[in-house]
Formats: structure tokens, C-alpha cells, sequence
């Protein structure tokens, strides 16, 4: 089926400012992770059947399949590129790595506040100055769980958080919404809520950029207001593009619209809950590096992975993510003589030994022992 006559719900975070939880300071803020609370879902990216994680956006959008993109591995790789001076290059030229170096996502795409990236050498202490930024950037907050046995080498790092709490929250609905045949939990508002002194409120936070009756398709572009007047929640069930980056542009460029009209007071909103922490390894951009820097050149990149959490429901949206790219631990001691060996008696001191046999059969071994 051709992706472009299917519809595709498309969430797009934008992130020029940083959302404060009014009445915390510095030492008695709760942390992240309690901020977020523990996901619904809790998964490793191989495990997913139906959801792909993506380094980048230049990902084709397939039928039936999740898509989901967070800029913090990027953002890490760009630190990689600029501890090497130049672009990474991998042995065998994987294709996610000449996307990778092409950079479109950067730090400054999100404000300072909200995101913290670094690249150095274990030898001068990277480690432990990533731990210190965090502290002093996030006030204590931040949980990190990718920097805990990191080997010697280098590393590149990165941490993104966001709190965008609605002002007014929506009401998780009692029923639930049927998305393509499956039952899930939604919040909103629906005709039980439109009799509650705060729907007006709540309900003035949706912004319309497209109206379904305003196109043939019935494609809905909305913006929901946070506390944070500068950063964009968007929800956009559209016609996809064959990419991901297409759609997202296209969404972007759609929602530019300059006076949006507010939602009626007596319209309906209804969106899926979605609250969720994914670890992915991306084993197709590892390697060994090739570099002009002498210092990077031959380095085997082995660890690159990323943690995506992402929360939005009635209350707001919440977004945590961290990724690394580091090199890989020493290997344990595996010793197996399972191919040709030399076997060797000599005297200590001495120059010629007194028993020598090459192994290349299995002609003198002893035959494994018959089942009982």
C-alpha cells in the first residue's frame, strides 16, 4: 500500500524554552524521573514489532508501523564530530552515518536550559564533568542512566529534558478510544466534561491550525498551549509524506498558520495517552572510526544508545532522553583452542624446547563419549 494515501498522527516538539515547575528550587526540586513517574510502557527497541526508532529522520514511513525520533542522539553525534574535527567516518560507510554527519538537528534547535551535550577523553575526566554539568544545569534533577561503566576512550553525550504542563489539565476520559480497532486510553474532553466550570479554560488551549472541513482529506493540525510560551505542542493527523522528515517539515510549514482560531467550547478533543521509556542500541552506525585525527582514527565505536522517555496525557507533555557514543569495554579473557595450535615442553633458559607438536586434526584427540 502506498503510504501516501494512509494517515499518519504526527506529535512535533519544538524547543526554544524551558518549562519551570512553579514553587521548586535548587535541592528540594523532585527529579526527573519522578517528574515523568514510571512508564506504562518500558521496552527495549528489538522487542517492538510494530515501532521503528530512528537515529534520524530521513526514515521512510511504512503502513502499520510507529515511527519515533528524539534529537539527543544527534545532538551527542554532532560532539562526537567536533572531538574528531570532522565528519565520522565508519569502516564499510554504513548509510545512517553520512545522514548522521549531515547535522540536522543541533543544540541550538533547543534551548541551553533544556539540554546538555559534551565530548571529551575518559583519560581527562569526561565522566566525571558530564555528572558535575548535570548537576549544576538541571539543579540536582537529572538521573542519568547511560554513563554508569563507561570504558576508557572517548565519549560523546548527550541529555535532553522538558516539562511542558498544560495550565488547565484535560480529563482522562472514562471510555476508551478506538484507535485502528484497538481500545486505548484517551484524555480530553467529551460531552460528561463540557458541563465543568473549567471546560471553557481547558477547552481554549487547542488551538485549530487546519480544520478537517477545511480540506478534502479531513486532515486536523491543532496546537495545545503549555506553560511554556516558547514551545510548541502539535498534533497533526495527516496524510504522511514518504519520510519522516518530510512530514515533519510539511507539518511545520502547515502549522505556521499566523491566527489560528481557538476550539469551540463545545467541540470535541480526544487523544490517545501515551507514556513510554525505549532503549535502543544502534548497532548499524558502530564500527571502527576513520579519521584524519590521529587521536580518534582507528578507535572501534561500540556503544551507541540512546533512552527515549516521552509522556503526554491529560496534564502535559514530558520528555527525557539521553544517548552516548563511546567505544567498547575491554573484552573478558576467552581462550579456546578450536583451531590449528602448538604444543611446547622446554626447560626454562633453554633455546630449544624438548617436546613440540602441531595440532591440526583431531586424530590424537580423545572422541567425545557416546550418549547414555
Amino acid at each position: 500500500m502506498n503510504p501516501r494515501s494512509l494517515f499518519a498522527a504526527c506529535v512535533v516538539l519544538s524547543f526554544p524554552g524551558l518549562s519551570l515547575i512553579p514553587g521548586c528550587s535548587r535541592g528540594t526540586a523532585p527529579s526527573h524521573d519522578e517528574i515523568a513517574g514510571p512508564p506504562a510502557l518500558k521496552a527495549n527497541a528489538n522487542d517492538l514489532r510494530t515501532t521503528i526508532v530512528s537515529p534520524h529522520l530521513e526514515v521512510e514511513i511504512a503502513h502499520g508501523k510507529n515511527i519515533l525520533w528524539c534529537a539527543s542522539f544527534q545532538i551527542a553525534w554532532n560532539e562526537l564530530c567536533a572531538l574528531a574535527g570532522e565528519d565520522i567516518r565508519i569502516g564499510g560507510d554504513p548509510p545512517a552515518v553520512a545522514i548522521l554527519n549531515k547535522k540536522a538537528a543541533k543544540k541550538s534547535d533547543i534551548d541551553e536550559a533544556a539540554c546538555l551535550a559534551m565530548a571529551d577523553w575518559t583519560k581527562d575526566g569526561i565522566v566525571e564533568r558530564i555528572r558535575k554539568a548535570l548537576d549544576v544545569r538541571f539543579q540536582g534533577a537529572a538521573r542519568p542512566q547511560l554513563l554508569d561503566d563507561i570504558p576508557p576512550g572517548f565519549v560523546a553525550y548527550a541529555y535532553l529534558w522538558k516539562s511542558l504542563p498544560f495550565e488547565w489539565a484535560f480529563k482522562r476520559l472514562d471510555r476508551p478510544l478506538s484507535f485502528r480497532g484497538k481500545e486505548v486510553a484517551a484524555f480530553g474532553f467529551d460531552e460528561d466534561f463540557s458541563h465543568s466550570r473549567r471546560h471553557d479554560r481547558v477547552a481554549r488551549q487547542v488551538k485549530i491550525l487546519q480544520h478537517p472541513f477545511e480540506n478534502e482529506a479531513r486532515e486536523i493540525i491543532i496546537e495545545i498551549e503549555t506553560r511554556s510560551d516558547q514551545d510548541r505542542l502539535i498534533l497533526a493527523k495527516v496524510k504522511p509524506s514518504p519520510t519522516l522528515e518530510a512530514t515533519v517539515r510539511d507539518v511545520i510549514a502547515r502549522a505556521a498558520k499566523p491566527d489560528p482560531r481557538r476550539l469551540d467550547t463545545n467541540g470535541t478533543f480526544i487523544a490517545p495517552i501515551l507514556d513510554f521509556e525505549i532503549i535502543r542500541s544502534y548497532r548499524e552506525v558502530c564500527g571502527t572510526v576513520v579519521s584524519e585525527n590521529p587521536k580518534i582514527n582507528g578507535h572501534p565505536l561500540d556503544i551507541a544508545e540512546q533512552i527515549v522517555r516521552f509522556k503526554l496525557d491529560e496534564k502535559g507533555a514530558v520528555l527525557k532522553s539521553e544517548a552516548v557514543l563511546a567505544e567498547p569495554a575491554k573484552a573478558m579473557d576467552v581462550l579456546i583452542f578450536d583451531a590449528p595450535y602448538l604444543v611446547l615442553l622446554i626447560r626454562a633458559g633453554a633455546s630449544v624446547p624438548y617436546f613440540a607438536l602441531w595440532v591440526d586434526n583431531a586424530e590424537l584427540m580423545i572422541p567425545k563419549p557416546a550418549a547414555h
